[in-house]
C-alpha cells in the first residue's frame, strides 16, 4: 500500500496546508507490467495513437473489400456455406452470408464511428491550441465538439446549432448507417442451382432386339400349347387401368431415364354403323335368325381382309375380335380388327355396332422413366426401320398374333349376352376387360385402350431389358444457391461518406501532453478560464473564442492554461508540440 499527498495532484494555491496534510490519497500498487505499458504509452503516446488510427482505417477499408467481393465475387471467399444453403437444417447454423454480413457491418459500422469521433475529438484539443489565428474556435462549437464525439444524441442536435456542413453531414451518414446491415441482407436471395450428370449405356446386340418381350413360354412350342403369357399380363394391367412398376434404373426422384428399344405401337380408329336388322342380338323368333360379316378397310392392295361375323341367333354373337398378320411391310405386326353391338346386355331397343381396326407395328421407341414413377412411351418418337435393321425376330410372337397359332392370341374372342345357353365373354379376360360386360364402352373408347395396352407391353419390355437397350441415365442435381443483389452495395456509400465527413481536415493525431481528452483531474489542473468577467453572460461566454497557452507560474514550472476572450489576441499562441 502506498500514500501519497493531495499535492501532487493539484496546484499548492488551490488548497490550504492544513487540507493538504489531513487528506492523503490511497492508491493500490500496480504491477510492474501495468507500469511498464504506462510508462512506454506515456513515452510514445502519439505513435500509438497514429497506430490505432491507421488500423481502424485499415479495418474500415478491409470490411469494404470483403463485403464488395462478397456480393461480386463471393466464390473468391473459398467458403461453400456462403456459396450453397446448406440441405441439413443443422448445417444451416453455418457461417453463413447473412452471418458475414451481419458481423461485417457491424465492424465498418462501429469502426468508422470509432475513427470518426476520435478525429474530432483529437481536432478539438487542436483547435484548443491553435497554431494560427484562424484555428481558433468559440466556446460553443468547443461544447459542440466535445458533445458531437461522445453522444448520438448530440450529434443530432449539432445539425442545428454546429458549425462545420461536414460534421452535419457525416451526423446524419452515421444514423442512417443502422440500415447498412438490413439493405445488404435484403440483396441475399436464394435461387436453385441445376447440374445434369448423364451417363449411356450402348445395347447388347449379342441378345435378341425384342428379348424384353419374351420368355420360355412364348419362345417354346409344343402341341400348340405356346402363349403370350407377357404380353397378356401388360394388357390386363393396362385394361384394368394399373399402372407399370417402375424399372431399376433410377436412385434418386431427380433421375430421369431414356431408353430407345425395339418394340410395338397400336394405331386404332373405330366407326359407328346403324343396326336396324338387330344383328348380335337374340331374335324375337326363329325366323329372324340372320348374320353379317364386318372386315378391315384395305389400306393397300397388298393387305388382307380381317373379318369377322355377328350372328342374331340363340345364342347370339354380339361381340368379335381377332387379329391376323397384315403384310410382310417392313413394320407391319399384326391386325387387331373387331365388331361388337354396343350395350348388347341391357335391353331389347335398337342397338348400334361399332367396329375397331388397329394397326399393330414393329420399330423403335423411345421410353422414359422419372424417379421412381411409372415409365411412360413416346408415341411420337416411335420409327418404323427395315427388317435388315430390326428383323421380326419375336419368337413365336408373328404367329400367335396373326400366324397358325391365332387360338392363343389373347386379342382372339367372342361374346353374346350371359344366359343358360348364352356364350359367357366372361371366358375372356381381354374381352371383357376391353369392352365390359352388362355396359359395353363406346368404339373410340375401345380404340384408344387397344392402343394403351400395347403401349403397356413396351413398359413391360423396357423394365425386363435395361441392361441390353440403349440406355441414357441423366441425374439432376439441385442445390440452392445464395444470389448477390450488386445494387445493394450502393448503400456502403453511406459509411463511405460518414466517414470522409468525419474526417476531413480533422486528421490530427496529438501527442498525450496536448490531447486531454476527458480526464477531469488533468483538465481541473488547466487552472480556471481567464478572461471571462463574471458578469458574462452564457450567450457571450458562447461567442468568446477559446484557446489555450502556456504559462509559467512562479516557481518557472510551464503549464497550460485556457484564455477566452471576445476579440483577437494581441499575442500568437506559441506553436503546440505534436509530440
Amino acid at each position: 500500500m502506498q500514500y501519497i499527498t493531495i499535492d501532487s495532484c493539484f496546484d499548492h494555491g488551490h488548497i490550504s496546508s492544513w487540507a493538504r496534510s489531513s487528506i492523503t490519497l490511497c492508491c493500490s500498487h500496480r504491477p510492474d507490467a501495468m507500469d511498464f505499458f504506462t510508462r512506454f504509452y506515456t513515452a510514445y503516446s502519439r505513435p500509438v495513437k497514429v497506430a490505432i488510427s491507421i488500423s481502424l482505417a485499415l479495418v474500415i477499408l478491409f470490411a469494404y473489400i470483403l463485403l464488395i467481393v462478397l456480393f461480386t465475387s463471393p466464390q473468391a471467399l473459398h467458403i461453400d456455406s456462403l456459396l450453397y444453403v446448406g440441405d441439413n437444417p443443422a448445417s444451416r447454423t453455418r457461417f453463413t452470408p447473412q452471418v458475414a454480413v451481419a458481423l461485417l457491418s457491424a465492424i465498418l459500422t462501429g469502426a468508422t464511428i470509432a475513427l470518426a469521433t476520435r478525429c474530432v475529438d483529437e481536432s478539438l484539443w487542436n483547435h484548443l491550441t491553435p497554431s494560427t489565428a484562424a484555428d481558433r474556435i468559440t466556446a460553443a462549437e468547443s461544447r459542440n465538439l466535445a458533445l458531437w464525439s461522445v453522444s448520438a444524441v448530440a450529434r443530432i442536435r449539432y445539425l442545428f446549432v454546429g458549425g462545420s456542413w461536414a460534421l452535419r453531414l457525416s451526423a446524419v451518414l452515421l444514423l442512417a448507417g443502422v440500415a447498412v446491415n438490413p439493405i445488404l441482407v435484403s440483396g441475399i436471395s436464394q435461387t436453385p442451382d441445376l447440374t445434369f450428370e448423364t451417363a449411356f449405356q450402348p445395347r447388347n446386340r449379342s441378345y435378341n432386339d425384342f428379348s424384353g418381350f419374351l420368355d420360355d413360354v412364348n419362345t417354346w412350342y409344343a402341341s400348340g400349347t405356346t402363349r403370350d403369357l407377357l404380353g397378356e399380363a401388360a394388357f390386363l394391367t393396362s385394361l384394368h387401368s394399373l399402372n407399370a412398376p417402375a424399372a431399376h434404373v433410377c436412385n434418386t426422384p431427380l433421375c430421369r431415364a431414356n431408353a430407345r428399344m425395339a418394340g410395338f405401337q397400336a394405331s386404332c380408329t373405330s366407326d359407328e354403323i346403324p343396326n336396324p336388322d338387330r344383328i348380335g342380338l337374340k331374335p324375337s323368333s326363329f325366323r329372324n335368325i340372320r348374320r353379317q360379316l364386318f372386315c378391315s378397310p384395305k389400306r393397300s392392295s397388298r393387305d388382307r381382309d380381317v373379318c369377322v361375323d355377328l350372328e342374331s341367333s340363340d345364342p347370339e354373337t354380339a361381340a368379335m375380335f381377332t387379329n391376323q398378320r397384315a403384310t410382310e411391310t417392313d413394320g407391319d405386326f399384326t391386325t387387331v380388327f373387331g365388331a361388337y353391338v354396343y350395350n348388347w346386355y341391357t335391353g331389347q331397343a335398337e342397338r348400334s355396332i361399332y367396329t375397331v381396326d388397329c394397326r399393330v407395328r414393329y420399330g423403335w421407341v423411345n421410353v422414359t422413366q422419372v424417379g421412381s414413377n411409372p415409365p411412360e412411351v413416346i408415341r411420337s418418337s416411335f420409327q418404323v426401320v427395315g427388317q435388315d435393321e430390326l428383323p421380326r425376330s419375336a419368337g413365336y410372337l408373328p404367329r400367335i398374333y396373326g400366324g397358325d397359332l391365332l387360338e392363343s392370341s389373347p386379342w382372339n374372342f367372342s361374346g353374346g349376352a350371359y344366359g343358360a345357353n348364352g356364350e359367357k365373354i366372361v371366358k375372356y379376360p381381354i374381352g371383357v376387360a376391353l369392352l365390359g360386360w352388362k355396359e359395353t364402352a363406346d368404339g373410340p373408347t375401345v380404340a384408344q385402350r387397344i392402343e394403351r395396352a400395347w403401349d403397356m407391353n413396351n413398359i413391360f419390355a423396357f423394365g425386363r431389358s435395361i441392361d441390353r437397350i440403349d440406355l441414357s441415365t441423366t441425374i439432376e442435381t439441385r442445390v440452392n444457391k445464395y444470389v448477390y443483389n450488386k445494387l445493394a452495395l450502393f448503400i456502403l456509400i453511406v459509411p463511405f461518406l460518414a466517414s470522409i465527413f468525419g474526417v476531413w481536415n480533422r486528421w490530427h493525431v496529438l501527442s498525450d501532453e496536448l490531447m486531454l481528452g476527458y480526464d477531469p483531474v488533468r483538465i481541473v489542473r488547466c487552472g480556471p478560464l481567464y478572461g471571462v468577467d463574471p458578469s458574462t453572460t452564457g450567450e457571450e461566454l458562447d461567442k468568446m473564442v477559446v484557446a489555450r497557452y502556456m504559462q509559467a507560474d512562479m516557481d518557472g514550472e510551464q503549464r497550460y492554461q485556457f484564455v477566452a476572450s471576445s476579440v483577437e489576441f494581441v499575442a500568437e499562441p506559441r506553436t503546440p508540440k505534436h509530440g
